[in-house]
């Protein structure tokens, strides 16, 4: 019989510990993000929103869904020029404005939850970090988040979208610039507010938004807004996401692809840009399994 040292054992039960921890914090979790539209609330803001809901299945196919599940094979390309290897596992909320990052790392398992703007780690992933890639776990979540649910993100109640006035030609096609403007002043926000927003503390002082603008890009050919492009204009920091090979995916709930016919990327390309979002540097290529 092989002896195990006590130490060994002990490291393992916490490890047990840990995991079904986190396994119980997410259930917790799903159960409050798990909803679908309040139909009360919604208000599509114009044509260019129909068309995007439509171009990825319709508004009753949309409504199905209140969790999708993507496994994704990740290919991160740090400063150095080499490349990095892993598998993350993204759970996504469209109507509720969530996405939970989960996976595991040669320093740890990661678990991270970004909900209505607010990011934060979830238990058992101290030591587990991706910023060192080039894109921070925050902004690595949102990007993601974002072009997925891009349609659903017109929906959004107190929300304000201004389309451009004239097309732009970007990778040698034509698209439409949609800007989000605001959202109402609000009580209890942190700094993790989109573009545009002014939110007010419990104390009353204005919070500076996350992003200081953000825009949509609808493609004028297939009506997919299959680009974004963030900016954080006093920290020099500029983003753009990327969506590829719109197909069929099942809710995590049922499974049912044909029945929902919700439409969402299967690949996904992270970019630095400079301020003018004209030169691009990749930094995280998503492949969906």
């Amino acid at each position: 019989m092989i002896k195990q040292p006590f130490s060994s054992i002990c490291m393992l039960i916490a490890a047990v510990f840990i995991v079904a921890g986190c396994a119980q914090q997410r259930k917790k979790n799903a159960d409050v993000l798990d909803r679908g539209p309040d139909f009360e609330k919604l208000v599509v803001p114009g044509d260019y929103a129909d068309a995007a809901i439509k171009a990825t299945g319709g508004l009753q196919h949309w409504a199905k869904i209140q969790k999708v599940q993507l496994d994704c094979v990740v290919t991160f390309y740090p400063p150095d020029s080499s490349f990095y290897l892993t598998e993350h596992r993204f759970y996504i909320y469209p109507w509720s404005n969530s996405i939970e990052v989960t996976g595991r790392e040669p320093l740890g398992a990661i678990a991270w939850q970004l909900s209505d703007e607010q990011f934060r780690l979830l238990p058992g992933d101290e030591r587990a970090d991706i910023s060192w890639m080039g894109v921070s776990c925050r902004d690595y979540a949102e990007v993601i988040l974002k072009i997925t649910t891009a349609p659903v993100q017109f929906l959004q109640a107190g929300a304000t979208f201004v389309r451009g006035p004239a097309p732009v030609k970007m990778d040698g096609l034509w698209y439409d610039p949609i800007e989000r403007l605001a959202l109402p002043l609000g009580a209890g926000a942190t700094p993790g507010a989109s573009a545009g927003i002014k939110r007010r503390d419990r104390e009353g002082a204005v919070v500076k938004p996350y992003w200081s603008k953000v825009v949509y890009y609808q493609n004028r050919d297939t009506s997919l807004v299959d680009l974004l492009w963030l900016a954080d204009v006093d920290q020099g920091k500029f983003l753009a996401v990327r969506g590829y090979d719109y197909k069929p995916v099942p809710s995590q709930a049922e499974g049912d692809v044909q029945k929902n016919g919700v439409l969402l990327p299967t690949k996904i390309e992270i970019f630095r840009t400079d301020a003018r979002a004209v030169s691009r540097e990749r930094l995280v290529k998503i492949d969906l399994k």
